[in-house]
């Protein structure tokens, strides 16, 4: 499993004092996993306090699957044990392939709510639904999805049922639907085909979907020539986690976005680090002067969502609405069950 630096840890002295020397804040350390043992590892420092929650960790433990599968194809041997016939079972321990071939795999759904407490979006979120009732999440399918080649497929299934589940809650009064989509997806054969489809089928329109742009990598110009594609055809397009990784200036420079995603990491400080705060709230103020939503990831206190208020953000998103949630949970709340006791923070500003 990923290991950060503990304080408590035997050579923590040492390292630490190594650490100020080089300005590093935080470490991490991720194994790099083939034929059942560890082979390498991927360390990750930080020079700007401890961003390593546990989104980021999964993130970083997904590169290391990745890392591990490029390895084995460059020598030969497999990235990591199997079990059972047919490559299906992984290292995570998780059938995918059953799961899709059986109906097991769901979107499960998070809010984006306005200041005043109103939904306008949902995100969908990728779900399995083990053979025992339990759910299993993101940080064990997309390793496991990831080693088996099925990525696309699993984001095609994905799409597919998120926009069938929410076809009903967007003709009903709702926004608009909120769907993560990855560079290498969008370079699929037939990805623009298989959006106008799902559109079509269901009777909606294209800025009722919003494609969350996530990434591992930099977007290149082949597939900002298919995100200037879908803009045109209508869909929104909204930069994922901005300020970590790839999601930067950069990316607002050239993605033809209308939303923008603060990372959770900066979310998680601002109400313990006045550096966070001029940050997050000068990204609100870009956000605004390039006329996009502004959207906080992982809010999960009042005092967190009070401080966005203070700072002009549009929406808000995270455990101090709603964790994800089935079809049913996501229902009860659009009828309003359960929101009159989500805290209100003044009359909220236009989304865009």
């Amino acid at each position: 499993e990923p290991v950060m630096m503990q304080t408590s840890d035997p050579g923590y002295a040492a390292w630490r004092q190594r650490a100020r020397e080089a300005g590093v804040t935080a470490a991490l350390a991720v194994p790099i996993r083939a034929q059942g043992r560890v082979v390498a590892v991927l360390t990750v420092l930080s020079r700007f306090g401890n961003p390593f929650d546990i989104a980021h960790i999964e993130r970083f433990d997904r590169i290391a699957v990745r890392l591990a599968g490029a390895a084995s194809r460059l020598t030969g041997s497999p990235a990591s044990e199997s079990r059972g016939s047919g490559g299906r079972w992984t290292a995570t321990g998780v059938d995918v392939r059953a799961a899709l071939d059986e109906g097991r795999v769901e979107p499960w759904w998070q809010p984006q709510v306005t200041l005043d407490g109103r939904i306008v979006a949902v995100e969908a979120l990728v779900r399995v639904r083990d053979h025992d009732g339990s759910i299993l999440t993101p940080a064990a399918i997309l390793p496991a999805a990831e080693e088996l080649g099925l990525m696309g497929v699993l984001g095609q299934t994905v799409r597919r049922r998120a926009i069938e589940e929410a076809g009903p809650w967007l003709a009903g009064g709702l926004e608009r639907v909120c769907l993560n989509v990855s560079v290498a997806e969008l370079l699929n054969p037939g990805f623009v085909a298989e959006l106008e489809d799902l559109v079509g089928l269901n009777e909606l329109r294209p800025d009722q979907v919003e494609l969350e742009l996530v990434e591992t990598a930099p977007v290149d110009a082949a597939a900002l020539r298919l995100l200037s594609r879908l803009s045109l055809l209508g869909f929104r397009l909204a930069v994922d986690d901005y300020g970590s990784g790839w999601a930067s200036l950069g990316h607002l420079a050239r993605v033809p976005a209308r939303a923008l995603k603060i990372d959770r990491v900066f979310i998680r400080d601002i109400t313990t680090s006045e550096r966070t705060r001029a940050l997050v709230s000068s990204t609100c103020e870009l956000g605004h002067a390039l006329d996009l939503t502004t959207v906080a990831e992982g809010v999960e206190t009042v005092d967190q969502a009070g401080m966005l208020r203070d700072m002009g953000c549009d929406l808000l998103q995270g455990f101090l609405f709603s964790p994800p949630t089935d079809r049913a949970g996501m229902e009860a709340m659009l009828r309003g069950e359960g929101t009159e006791q989500w805290p209100l923070f003044g009359a909220a500003s236009t989304p865009r």
